[in-house]
């Protein structure tokens, strides 16, 4: 994105930008600005005064629904904010900077022996949009999400402030999973995890049923440090689950540098993905990916962080598998004693309208201690629903019935993948007064209301 200079700083139609959710479901046209300083994002906050435009943080635009767009909005990315700042050996902790990417992060520590403790789905979430959306991985369970891991944030608050706070401090609980609108992180320090090789050994085993996959994640008990179910498409509940522990060093291990493979990742690679839209060579594909792990559960395996952590991030513009069309990924989580019907019932609502999961994961989880709950005691499933042109009423009829049925198993709803959701079933979710209590630290960091989002418009998150 272009940014302006500083000292001439003025919304000019030439630095509009239609920028998209990450599922391509949703997009705005905004004024995209990349500050390279503290003192530019200061003078951005001017200039969104002056003009009556609010901001909106972009991040790596990974979100997959509206949470980094805002139709005319100044669009802000922290790509001038990356790189490593510093590192302590004795403390284990990095410092970098809010726009530095999670691939940056692990190749620096991997180098060092060192892991962050908590990783998303791909590698490309940005440090800011980490602690933004407080993201989470296949360790949740084990290891809490990632601001639990997080020693101290660098803050720039829209009235000029620009502080460090710690997690003890209340108002790191008001940013945190705060969706990029109470202030802008522009550092973040975290605490990493020391590991003995970059790989892990992985355990697969095919499963046959919703009973049991349940049955094998509360069989493990903590018994492995990662845990994800890769559930098929077609079957009541059937899929491969890989469980994950730390694996030695051995003489002939290679670091690896990312998570791309170089022989099938080139622009178009996407095409042989798109064939997966038809529900018979997706059934096709099943079977074979259920055949040769059903080959590679006869012994345990290896393999390397990249690949285990971000297994989709291979393949480069994945997401344009899903055009023509767009992609809407549903992710709720439910409490123990629900998931199992829960999940089950969504999974045919799913089919029987028309829209078969083209991938659906499932993952075990602890509470989130946020100050607006996403997780809990439970399990979640995520489903990537393909919703061709034409189809998009459809679309909205199967997800509010998606969303009841999660409300109806006390379940909570994750954000970051979310577009579809009603102000009045977001609402819902949250227990007590903890949306007063957000919308409180709202007024208290941002009280002018500058950071905004398409998302917080629709759901009225901070009122």
């Amino acid at each position: 994105m272009d940014f302006q200079a500083s000292q001439h700083l003025t919304l000019e139609a030439k630095s509009l930008r239609r920028l998209e959710a990450f599922g391509r479901g949703d997009r705005s046209d905004c004024y995209a600005f990349a500050p390279q300083s503290e003192d530019d994002l200061l003078e951005i906050f001017d200039l969104a005064r002056k003009s009556g435009k609010q901001i909106v943080l972009r991040g790596a635009g990974r979100s997959y629904g509206d949470a980094s767009l805002g139709d005319e909005m100044i669009a802000l990315t922290l790509e001038n904010f990356s790189g490593i700042v510093d590192w302590d050996h004795d403390a284990q902790s990095v410092t970098a900077g809010g726009g530095c990417t999670l691939l940056e992060l692990c190749r620096f520590g991997l180098q060092l022996g060192w892991w962050p403790p908590v990783v998303s789905g791909t590698s490309l979430t940005t440090l800011a949009g980490a602690v933004a959306m407080d993201i989470h991985g296949k360790n949740n369970f084990l290891f809490g999400t990632f601001c639990d891991h997080v020693i101290k944030i660098k803050i720039v608050q829209t009235n000029g402030t620009v502080k460090t706070i710690a997690p003890d401090s209340p108002e790191f609980q008001a940013i945190r999973a705060g969706f990029g609108l109470m202030a802008i992180v522009t550092e973040v320090t975290i605490k990493m995890k020391p590991v003995t090789s970059a790989f892990v050994g992985v355990t697969k085993l095919i499963l046959k049923t919703w009973e049991q996959q349940f049955g094998t994640f509360n069989s493990l008990d903590n018994s492995y440090e990662s845990t994800v179910s890769w559930i098929s498409s077609f079957g009541n509940g059937s899929g491969i689950f890989e469980a994950a522990n730390p694996s030695e060093k051995s003489e002939d291990d290679v670091i690896p540098y990312g998570p791309v493979d170089q022989n099938f990742s080139s622009s178009y690679g996407y095409y042989a993905l798109r064939l997966m839209l038809s529900d018979f060579l997706l059934r096709q594909a099943s079977n074979l990916r259920l055949m040769q792990a059903q080959r590679e559960s006869k012994t345990s395996g290896r393999l390397d962080l990249y690949s285990f952590n971000f297994q989709l991030d291979k393949l480069n513009n994945w997401d344009k598998a899903y055009i023509p069309g767009y992609l809407v990924q549903f992710q709720s989580c439910i409490p123990v004693e629900n998931a199992e019907d829960t999940f089950q019932r969504q999974f045919e609502m799913c089919t029987t309208s028309g829209f078969t999961p083209r991938l659906a994961v499932l993952k075990r989880h602890r509470p989130s201690t946020t100050l607006l709950p996403y997780l809990n005691d439970g399990f979640s499933l995520a489903m990537d629903l393909h919703c061709p042109p034409g189809k998009e009423q459809k679309m909205r009829i199967l997800y509010e019935k998606l969303a009841e049925s999660t409300l109806a198993g006390r379940g909570n709803f994750y954000l970051a993948k979310d577009f579809l959701l009603t102000e009045e079933q977001f609402k819902r979710s949250i227990p007590g007064d903890k949306l007063g209590f957000f919308r409180a630290w709202k007024h208290q960091l941002d009280p002018e209301n500058l950071l905004n989002s398409k998302l917080n418009l629709r759901l009225k998150i901070a009122g």
